[in-house]
């Protein structure tokens, strides 16, 4: 690996005491360079970041008088497998119904709810 010093390894511009971007620089490397990050490409990672995470989809099992039995954590990845993971809860629990809902992780809420 190359150590490039006081850069940043995506975009070039220096890291360095005085540079205007010393205090936001983290270490980095991309495999081939080390060195830093300034503050700007990593703002633009974590964007990135953001945008490519999954779609997380969960299911609750309602009870026959319409009250909460069980509700999953959101970690399935399609709503297909969030079903098909409800109703054997479904048969387990003797709940009345089941919803299949998609998470948001940035509201931390649910955005669309499915009943099934």
């Amino acid at each position: 690996m190359i150590n490039v010093g006081e850069q940043c390894i995506h975009c070039d511009k220096s890291v360095a005491w005085g540079s205007g971007f010393y205090v936001n620089r983290i270490p980095a490397d991309d495999g081939e360079r080390t060195g830093f990050m300034c503050g700007v490409c990593v703002d633009d990672a974590e964007k990135l970041a953001e945008e490519c995470r999954p779609e997380l989809f969960g299911f609750t099992v309602i009870d026959r008088d319409g009250g909460e039995m069980h509700s999953s954590e959101p970690e399935y990845l399609s709503c297909k497998e969030a079903k098909r993971a409800g109703e054997h809860s479904l048969c387990d629990l003797n709940g009345g119904s089941l919803e299949v809902w998609l998470w948001d992780d940035s509201l931390e809420d649910v955005t669309k709810t499915w009943e099934v």
